[in-house]
């Protein structure tokens, strides 16, 4: 029974159809099982290039900008004639006689300080009395300040610009400056002073990371000139050295939304220094485990639908064979009514059969014309 069902064509309708549909179920299902890495990646860099792209603004617009906005006031009188403010005042005339001006100033900064979250300390040199004042203290000559070498360079240094310096009050502490020239917007090398703002870059890093979207994403930032601002705490060697490789590849880049790249289980995006306004690099390294449930759930949805379809695919192979199956058992059964020899000698599907019977009923039927033709021909010898 079981080898006469085997041999049914109609079993081979319904197996052909079947493996039709397993062996197209199966390479769409395995393109997109397959590219599924992709999707993820690609989803992952998106929303770590959105994520960039927040950081980028809060950075450059909100943080930095906090801090210019707090002291331009103050720069901006020095370049007011009829400003009677006491930085106006101290950066015309020497410290002799002006002791409580000094005072008020240095307590004026103190008080800026305080009520400043992250601002580590503001500096204020004044060219014409060669003096120098922060907000604890004054200082009757610039060599009297653990900052004195980096005062005396202010003339070499861009103003209106942040970068990184280390301090020398203690190992490691390191912050973002800004300088002001004074008068407001003096050339450095005729400014009657300076005004500079030491941000803390410890509170930078704490800021960014509390804007993250995943905690787990490191950020890295760079100057201009390649120096890490932030970013690569505990994070090991060879994601440093990737980030680079990264940040070296994407300015050869002609695109202009960033660029991605892989390492290990995670996508480092770079968003374009000429995308920033201090044409700096944003750097953040996003482990794919932050979109491994998405990943996970769309690979059960690929394989309930395979499943799915299979089972369709097993239905309509069925009501297809059926369909074309039909008709032939129905011709089959037509000749069988015509048909009175002997059965087959070999079981074989339906058109081995149907051969058979046509090729046996053909030879009946040429016996019957020759059985006809003896007939009429001793009929007439005979006279009959």
């Amino acid at each position: 029974m079981i080898m006469k069902w085997r041999s049914s064509y109609y079993f081979r309708l319904v197996l052909s159809y079947t493996l039709l549909a397993v062996v197209l179920i199966g390479i769409t299902g395995g393109y997109l099982l397959t590219n599924a890495g992709e999707i993820v990646t690609s989803e992952v860099s998106k929303d770590a290039g959105y994520e960039l792209l927040n950081v980028k603004e809060l950075v450059e617009n909100n943080f930095f900008r906090f801090y210019e906005d707090a002291f331009f006031n103050k720069v901006l009188m020095t370049f007011n004639k009829d400003s009677n403010e006491e930085i106006k005042y101290l950066l015309e005339h020497r410290a002799e006689g002006n002791v409580s001006r000094i005072v008020r100033f240095i307590t004026d900064l103190g008080l800026i300080q305080d009520m400043t979250p992250g601002l580590d300390g503001v500096t204020v040199y004044m060219r014409e009395g060669e003096y120098a004042m922060d907000n604890n203290r004054y200082y009757q000559t610039p060599d009297n300040s653990l900052d004195a070498a980096f005062i005396r360079q202010l003339d070499d240094i861009v103003p209106n610009q942040w970068f990184k310096r280390e301090k020398p009050d203690s190992p490691g502490h390191q912050v973002m400056t800004y300088v002001f020239p004074l008068p407001y917007q003096s050339p450095p090398a005729k400014a009657a002073g300076f005004l500079y703002l030491d941000i803390s870059l410890d509170h930078l890093s704490t800021m960014v990371r509390d804007a993250l979207n995943y905690p787990e994403s490191h950020v890295y930032m760079f100057d201009e000139n390649g120096q890490m601002i932030i970013g690569g705490e505990n994070a090991p060697p060879d994601e440093i050295a990737a980030v680079q490789h990264a940040m070296a590849g994407s300015a050869n880049s002609q695109s202009a939304a960033g660029t991605f790249t892989r390492h290990g289980s995670s996508v480092i995006s770079v968003l374009h220094r000429n995308d920033a306004m201090n044409r700096w690099n944003y750097v953040i390294v996003r482990p794919n485990e932050s979109f491994q449930l998405s990943a996970s759930k769309m690979k059960r949805q690929v394989w309930t639908a395979c499943l799915m379809a299979l089972l369709g695919g097993f239905i309509i192979s069925f009501l297809m064979s059926r369909h074309f199956y039909m008709p032939l058992k129905k011709l089959l059964y037509s000749i069988r009514n015509l048909y009175t020899g002997p059965p087959p000698a070999a079981a074989g599907h339906e058109y081995a059969a149907i051969d058979h019977m046509l090729m046996f009923i053909d030879l009946s039927m040429l016996q019957m014309k020759d059985q006809v033709r003896t007939k009429q021909i001793t009929g007439l010898i005979t006279g009959q």
